[in-house]
C-alpha cells in the first residue's frame, strides 16, 4: 500500500475538498498521516462547510447547523483508548444508482493518550450491501503517536436501490510509549444512514416521505406542547434545558448497546446522569457531553401518542408517558421523543421505519395522527 505524506494545511485542504467537492485526494489505497508535533486535536479537527465541529472526543457529532445536507459527520464513544477519535465522512448520503461514493475515515490518537498506535486496519461495513468497491482491510503502515490524525479514503459505486447503513472501523495495535504493555483493540463509528434511488427519473425514497403537520400543531396536553415549541422553534438550548437525565450504573464491558461505558479511573457500577439513545445500536450521552450536543435536526411533526405498557422500556433506556414522532432534517429517518412530565427522557431514531408502524406497535392512544397527504 502506497503512502503520501503532506503537510498540516495540505491535509486541511485535502480533507475540504473532500467534504465540499467530492474530488479525491488519495487512491483508495493511500493513507495520509499528520505528524505529532502539528496542533492540537481541536486545531486539526477537519471543518464541514467552513466551521469547525464541536470536538468532544466521547460524543456524536451529528450534523453541525450549517453543514452540507448531504454530508453526514460521525463519532463513536467506544473507542480505545480514551480519547481516541474515529470519523465517517462521506461524500454524500443521497446516491443514485450507478453514482460514484467517497469514503473518508479520520482516525486521531488523543494528544494525552497512553500509548501508540501501529498496525492499523481500516474497513467499511455496509448492510445491505448496495455498494462495490473495497471495503477493506486497508492496512497502514504508519504509527499514530499521541497527537497524530490519520487520513484514508474509500472509492464505491451505488449498484443497487435501497437504504442502507455504513459504519467506518479501524482495529490497531495499543502499545504503551515505554513498551511496557500492548493489545490488539479499535474503535468503530455510529451508522450512517445511507439512500440510493433509481436513475430513471422515478420518484425517490424521498418524495415518498410522510406529510408533517404545520409547524404550529399542538395537543391538548400541556407537557407534550413544552417540548414541541422548543423542538418547532429550533431552540436547541430550550431543547437541552427539557432533558430529563437517567441515572445509570457505567460498565466497563466490550460490545455496544447495554449500560454506558466508564471511562479510564471510572470504576464499574459509577453512577451516572445520562441521555439514552434508542436506535440500531443504542448509546448514551452524559451531562457535559449534552450541553455540548448540536441538538435535534427536525423537519417537522407526523404524530403524537400515549405510550403503551408494552413498547420496550428499561432502567437503562425509560420509556415515557408520551411520545412524539417527527421527521429528521434529511427526510429519510425519523426521531422519536419520549416524554415524561414534559421532560425529554429518551431519543430513538428509526431509520426507514414507518411511523404508522411505531404507532401501531407503541401507542395505547394516538393524540395526534400522522396528516394526510
Amino acid at each position: 500500500m502506497g503512502v503520501k505524506r503532506f503537510t498540516h494545511l495540505q491535509c486541511l485542504a485535502i480533507t475540504l475538498l473532500i467534504l465540499l467537492s467530492c474530488v479525491s485526494c488519495s487512491s483508495s489505497e493511500e493513507a495520509v498521516s499528520i505528524p505529532k508535533e502539528n496542533p492540537t486535536p481541536e486545531h486539526r479537527t477537519p471543518t464541514v462547510g467552513g466551521v469547525k465541529p464541536t470536538f468532544v472526543s466521547s460524543m456524536p457529532v451529528l450534523q453541525t447547523p450549517t453543514a452540507p445536507e448531504a454530508t453526514t459527520w460521525i463519532s463513536n464513544p467506544y473507542c480505545n483508548p480514551e480519547g481516541t477519535g474515529l470519523w465517517l465522512v462521506p461524500s454524500s448520503t443521497f446516491l443514485e444508482e450507478g453514482e460514484a461514493l467517497e469514503v473518508a475515515l479520520f482516525l486521531e490518537n488523543a494528544e494525552d493518550s497512553v500509548g501508540f498506535m501501529g498496525q492499523v486496519q481500516y474497513r467499511l461495513e455496509i448492510a445491505p450491501k448496495l455498494m462495490e468497491g473495497d471495503l477493506g482491510p486497508m492496512v497502514s503502515t504508519k504509527t499514530l503517536y499521541p497527537g497524530d490524525l490519520e487520513m484514508v479514503t474509500f472509492q464505491l459505486r451505488a449498484v443497487e436501490t435501497g437504504q442502507a447503513q455504513m459504519r467506518g472501523l479501524a482495529s490497531y495495535e495499543l502499545h504503551a510509549l515505554d513498551m511496557s504493555w500492548g493489545s490488539w483493540t479499535g474503535c468503530a463509528t455510529f451508522p450512517v444512514d445511507i439512500e440510493v434511488v433509481s436513475s430513471d427519473g422515478g420518484p425517490s425514497l424521498q418524495d415518498q416521505m410522510p406529510a408533517i403537520h404545520a409547524p404550529s400543531t399542538r395537543t391538548g396536553v400541556a407537557e407534550i406542547n413544552v417540548v414541541l415549541d422548543a423542538v418547532l422553534a429550533r431552540d436547541q438550548e430550550a431543547v437541552k434545558a427539557l432533558v430529563r437525565y437517567t441515572l445509570s450504573a457505567c460498565t466497563h464491558a466490550d460490545g455496544l448497546g447495554g449500560p454506558p461505558k466508564c471511562r479510564e479511573g471510572e470504576a464499574d457500577g459509577t453512577r451516572l446522569e445520562v441521555l439514552p439513545f434508542l436506535g440500531p445500536e443504542g448509546h448514551f450521552l452524559r451531562r457535559e457531553e449534552v450541553e455540548a450536543w448540536s441538538g435535534l435536526q427536525i423537519k417537522g411533526l407526523i404524530a403524537v401518542y400515549r405510550v403503551s405498557e408494552e413498547a420496550y422500556s428499561d432502567p437503562d433506556y425509560p420509556a415515557g408517558e408520551y411520545a412524539a414522532v417527527f421527521l429528521h432534517g434529511h427526510g429519510v429517518s425519523y426521531i422519536t421523543l419520549q416524554i415524561e412530565d414534559g421532560y425529554i427522557v429518551r431519543i430513538d431514531n428509526d431509520f426507514g421505519y414507518p411511523p404508522e408502524d411505531r404507532l401501531l406497535k407503541d401507542a395505547a392512544e394516538i393524540l395526534l395522527h400522522p396528516p394526510r397527504d
